[in-house]
Order: structure tokens, then C-alpha cells, then sequence
């Protein structure tokens, strides 16, 4: 259902995010519109240039925050969700607020300061994740929010500012049917 590139939206600035921007709920028509895919820095990526930070010289900022708002008739259509990801460097992926997928990235809260786990250059910036068997709990019936933030590595000084020299995020989500119902076995006498 989140497979199109267009209907994003995204908050690029050097502290934490409004309270509440993963709800469905919450008013982002203060963030730039944009479509996917997103990378800062990345001369020969297509897609959306995410500005970097001009207090850091440009480069990424340590987190950047990704909204995409999707329509779903009935929940109990999706047993699981499969996210596909192409990230530099860490990723949190949520629904509705929900996280379901964190890669990358150490354990517990981050804030828009937490660093990603490790670095990831070269090929690996290109490389497509496949994460499968999601739980599909966080899907509402109507107006769902997926979000999603990327966070650099190397995070360090006062001010806490990354040393990364780029930043890059391609995503789509998608849902796997129930299955069929169990056969019913009928005993005859």
C-alpha cells in the first residue's frame, strides 16, 4: 500500500521533532513535501535532495524525520507487512507510532542526536533490505501514517554534530494476505 514514491514529507533541522509526528493525527503541513527516493549530498542519486546542515558545512543532518500518510480498508486483510529499505546510515520504521523495524541502530530511545550503530559506505549504500514478517497490529482501518527517521553515525561535540558525509533513504512497505482459513475436518458416523 506505501509502494509509490510520491506523498512524503520531510523535517530536516538540527533538533528533536514535534511532539506526536508519527500519529496520523498530527499537522506536518510544515514540512517539505517531497518524493522518494532521498539522499543528501548525493550528486548522482535521483530523487529528492534533503538540504544538509549549513551550521556542519552541509552535511547531513544527524537525523532527518520522513512522513508518508496510506489508506487501508480493513486490517484484517494484512498478516504481516514486509518493509524493503535502502538507509545510510541507522533506521527506525514505525506505523501509526508503532515501531516495527529498527536497523542499524542501538537499542532503546533515540533522539535526534543518537547515532546510528555503525557507518555504511561504499556499495552498502545501495543495498535494498528485505524485512519480512512484520506484525501488521499497528494497521487501522483508514488513514494509517508510516514515519520513519535516519540517523547519521559518528555523532560527537557540543553541539552534537555527525562527521557523515551523506545520507540516503528509499522505502516502501507492503502487506502479505491472510492466509486461507484452516480446513475444518467433519467426522461422519
Amino acid at each position: 500500500f506505501a509502494r509509490s514514491t510520491a506523498g512524503w514529507s520531510y523535517l530536516a533541522q538540527g533538533s528533536a521533532p514535534p511532539a506526536g509526528w508519527t500519529e496520523p493525527g498530527f499537522d506536518a503541513s510544515g514540512w517539505t513535501g517531497a518524493t522518494a527516493p532521498f539522499h543528501t549530498a548525493e550528486s548522482s542519486v535521483e530523487g529528492t535532495a534533503v538540504p544538509g546542515n549549513a551550521s556542519n558545512g552541509n552535511l547531513p543532518h544527524n537525523t532527518v524525520y520522513f512522513r508518508r500518510a496510506f489508506t487501508v480498508a480493513d486490517p484484517a486483510d494484512f498478516a504481516t507487512l514486509t518493509v524493503h529499505c535502502m538507509r545510510d546510515d541507522g533506521v527506525i520504521v514505525r506505523i501509526n507510532g508503532q515501531e516495527v523495524k529498527r536497523d542499524n541502530m542501538p537499542a532503546g530511545a533515540a533522539t535526534h542526536n543518537t547515532a546510528a550503530s555503525s557507518t555504511i559506505n561504499g556499495s552498502a549504500e545501495s543495498v535494498w533490505h528485505a524485512w519480512t514478517g512484520l506484525s501488521a497490529a499497528p494497521l487501522v482501518a483508514g488513514t494509517n501514517v508510516l514515519s520513519v527517521e535516519v540517523h547519521q553515525a559518528s555523532i560527537s561535540g557540543s553541539p552534537p554534530l555527525t562527521d557523515s558525509s551523506d545520507m540516503r533513504l528509499n522505502l516502501e512497505l507492503l502487506g502479505q494476505p491472510a492466509g486461507p482459513p484452516a480446513p475444518v475436518n467433519w467426522a461422519v458416523t
